[in-house]
């Protein structure tokens, strides 16, 4: 297990409201063509779990397809109507590297996020729009910056005209609010649920991305097993495999929004039956909040005090 400065962890997530704004200041100088007919977004781990939670809380509101590529084939396609937003924190990334390389070579319109490596000398030398991030950000260092690409990726899209200013504010908004909560009591609480546990976090379609975003901090922080999965797959798929004496160490989190529809609250409901049936741990994780996005951001924030709290609990 690897030792942090659990005093500057602390300072950071207690800072991390901040982040937001930080994002959209450090994005809100790029200048972007007003003719693009789509999104192209080259992310992978962390980042790509970001761009889903971009794309669920906004999807709806986009005025052209804002896409996460899924292959290098499709970059080849592309033409100069297609903004391509490039992230990798490291600047290293071969995918990354590789597939921004790949859009450039097709005339995609290319934005850089990056802290520097290769892709910020790649930016520059094809004098590319370059979202230039500081590297020494204790952010980085803990892998807790999530609110800064979030917001940086959000403005991008303003500017690209494809997405309204108005997120910019209802995002903030949402951060004031989530403010008033505290979290580090139920993220000590969850601690001491997923301890010595395989972790498998079950959400809705809305939800995927803070999910996958959630199993990345636990897998990479925590260094515990996690995985994720979809209410449907579990209702249909997986809860038949739960009948076996192997899963006695699993526990299934279940995230529940109150905003959902009322067959999601439904299939909680009965997956947590069937769960019990099977004698198979389980909680229903409510995510704090009220708004769709106060519960998303508030929910990337209780995790950090979980992943806090187990780093905590495991050094002594």
């Amino acid at each position: 297990m690897k030792l942090w400065d659990m005093s500057d962890m602390y300072k950071l997530i207690n800072e991390y409201p901040r982040q937001f704004e930080r994002g959209f200041r450090a994005a809100e100088a790029i200048s972007i063509p007003p003719d693009i007919k789509e999104v192209v977004i080259i992310a992978v781990s962390y980042n790509a779990a970001v761009v889903a939670i971009v794309q669920s809380l906004f999807g709806d509101e986009f005025k052209v397809p804002v896409i996460l590529y899924s292959d290098m084939r499709s970059l080849q396609q592309l033409g100069p109507q297609t903004l391509c937003i490039a992230i990798s924190l490291c600047g290293h990334r071969a995918e990354v590297v590789s597939a921004v390389q790949i859009a450039h070579a097709s005339g995609a319109k290319i934005v850089v996020i990056t802290t520097g490596g290769e892709l910020e000398i790649f930016a520059r030398e094809r004098k590319l729009p370059l979202v230039l991030l500081d590297k020494q950000l204790s952010e980085w260092k803990f892998r807790m910056g999530h609110g800064i690409v979030l917001a940086t990726i959000v403005q991008l899209l303003i500017n690209a005209r494809v997405l309204s200013a108005t997120a910019r504010q209802k995002i903030l908004t949402a951060v004031t609010a989530i403010e008033k909560l505290y979290l580090p009591k139920l993220g000590q609480k969850l601690v001491d649920l997923l301890a010595g546990s395989t972790v498998l976090i079950y959400s809705s379609p809305y939800h995927t991305g803070l999910a996958r975003l959630c199993k990345s901090l636990i897998n990479i922080l925590w260094q515990t097993p996690c995985f994720t999965g979809s209410f449907t797959d579990l209702q249909y798929l997986e809860i038949h495999g739960f009948g076996h004496k192997g899963y006695a160490k699993h526990l299934v989190l279940l995230l529940q929004d109150k905003n959902d529809d009322a067959l999601t609250q439904t299939t909680i409901v009965n997956l947590a039956t069937k769960l019990a049936d099977n004698k198979i741990k389980y909680y229903i994780l409510g995510l704090p909040g009220e708004t769709r996005i106060e519960k998303t951001l508030a929910g990337i924030m209780l995790f950090y005090w979980t992943i806090y709290g187990a780093l905590q609990t495991d050094s002594k």
